[in-house]
């Protein structure tokens, strides 16, 4: 078997209406900013950036000579779940008002 791959867990913190404008209940756009001018949005690509820094320093450190690719791979992985964890531990239910 090949590896499995995921979605990232950085994916959880980055705004997901910066690709499309979502319309309110009365067809209107609504009325958040979620371009780079609102500063909510800086501040958690900013955060986003910190933390993937972070885990790619660890994850080189532990590049050495017939290291397992595939825990390199998990260990980025969950220091990147630990850092937004600290940060974005919120629940939010999706489209079928499900706890995620």
């Amino acid at each position: 078997q090949g590896p499995s791959f995921r979605k990232s867990a950085i994916t959880c913190i980055l705004p997901r209406s910066l690709h499309a404008p979502r319309m309110s209940d009365h067809g209107s756009e609504t009325e958040e900013v979620a371009d780079l001018s609102n500063p909510d949005v800086t501040t958690k690509y900013r955060t986003a950036g910190d933390i993937i820094q972070k885990a790619l320093q660890k994850v080189a450190e532990a590049c050495v000579a017939d290291a397992d690719i595939a825990t390199l791979c998990e260990m980025g992985d969950k220091i990147i779940e630990e850092e937004t964890g600290k940060l974005y531990n919120k629940k939010v239910k999706d489209k079928k008002g499900q706890r995620t």
